[in-house]
């Protein structure tokens, strides 16, 4: 693939961050993995960051620290990577599906609501490609402090709303690094939180359910001291190797972010007066950071057919894009569908018994939406090929 949808890029001072604990001889979670979470704790203004193996863990341990029953509903957003409503599954409670706002790809607040019980017990809005959910309208809306918010920020690193990173106004925050991510390490995640006691418990959770002591404790520093265990854990530990990479990145993360705005900009002048194709939303409270930029294909057309619950035109309407994506392929651009609208997934589809218009707006965003390629060092040339051909076939 001539242009690809992602590329990693790493500078000859990541590699040789990533030498030194291999020099050093420590690799496993050490002094690299807690400057990793300090920087993340500056760069987000979290007080607690708990580096994990991945957001999928970061995910699940954010679950495991609520102490949740069988009987406890969660919602999450139809329109998500899988792993947003895989961790429910594996956590054991009940999940429940919400439609999205077409636009934002976001939570659907109305229907939000309508979803809400009294068996609702965790809200997990995501903050999807980079756009940020207003976390303030959703805890206005659920009016319970009962109601845990987990913020599913893979997408979210450089993502402000009304100038607060998302990630931390919620209960938990959980970030992605893997390399369609700002900051990638490979795999690996990070969770965010401002409550010292769940920190404290996912710290022991993420290290197979050790006690967590302070390194200066004397008591910890004896030959012959082991700590207690206070829950049954996992090894969602990050590697010393992996954290170096990040503590490098983390270096010049607004220079990151910086490129992948001038790149989204760079479309949003060429595309804006296109009707054909639905930019990604912006707003002046707002700071999208275009983990990807998604679109939607022929958005008057989808919002009709949903309106009208054409759905045979929407089935249209997605040959139409996989004709146009081809287009695309076939001139060395990479492309790819924005993410799945799990409803539609065979393991959610079975077990529930859904149906793909159940959730129609997810349904229309997974089957009418597109990503275009962005990533530090895609070259304006490069970028000026994508645009031509797009426009070209969405005269």
């Amino acid at each position: 693939m001539k242009i690809p949808i992602s590329k990693s890029f790493f500078t000859k001072e990541d590699m040789d961050n990533v030498l030194d604990p291999l020099k050093s001889g420590w690799v496993v979670q050490g002094p690299k993995v807690s400057e990793f979470e300090s920087s993340w704790c500056e760069y987000t203004n979290a007080k607690y960051s708990i580096a994990t193996t991945s957001c999928t863990s970061a995910l699940f341990l954010s679950l495991a620290a609520l102490d949740l029953q069988p009987d406890d509903e969660i919602i999450v957003p139809a329109l998500s990577w899988v792993s947003t409503a895989n961790v429910v599954e594996n956590i054991g409670c009940k999940l429940i599906f919400c439609d999205i706002d077409l636009f934002s790809f976001n939570l659907n607040l109305k229907d939000l609501q309508s979803k809400i019980t009294d068996k609702t017990k965790v809200i997990i809005p995501v903050h999807l490609f980079g756009y940020p959910v207003d976390i303030n309208q959703i805890r206005t809306l659920i009016a319970n402090d009962k109601i845990h918010i987990i913020e599913d920020a893979a997408c979210g690193f450089g993502s402000y709303f009304n100038g607060v990173h998302v990630g931390t106004s919620g209960t938990f925050g959980c970030f992605s690094f893997h390399p369609r991510k700002a900051i990638s390490t490979g795999e690996g995640g990070m969770i965010t939180t401002n409550n010292e006691e769940y920190a404290n418990r996912l710290c022991s959770l993420r290290n197979h359910g050790m006690d967590v002591i302070d390194s200066k404790d004397e008591i910890a520093n004896k030959p012959y001291n082991m700590l207690d265990h206070s829950y049954a854990g996992y090894n969602f530990r990050m590697t010393d190797i992996q954290a170096a990479l990040g503590n490098s990145q983390m270096k010049r993360a607004d220079d990151i972010l910086s490129s992948r705005e001038v790149i989204a900009q760079r479309y949003n002048h060429a595309f804006h007066a296109n009707e054909l194709i639905g930019i990604p939303s912006t707003e002046d409270n707002i700071k999208h950071s275009y983990q990807s930029y998604a679109c939607i294909f022929k958005p008057k057309l989808v919002t009709y057919a949903l309106a009208s619950k054409d759905y045979n035109k929407l089935s249209k309407l997605s040959q139409a894009r996989n004709d146009f994506m081809e287009v695309l392929n076939n001139n060395g651009i990479g492309t790819r569908p924005v993410t799945h609208a799990m409803h539609t997934l065979s393991y959610f589809k079975e077990k529930y018994n859904l149906k793909s218009e159940d959730f129609p707006n997810a349904w229309a965003a997974n089957i009418c939406g597109f990503s275009l390629p962005i990533f530090p060092g895609l070259s304006e040339e490069d970028q000026k090929i994508v645009i031509e051909v797009v426009n070209k076939f969405l005269k």
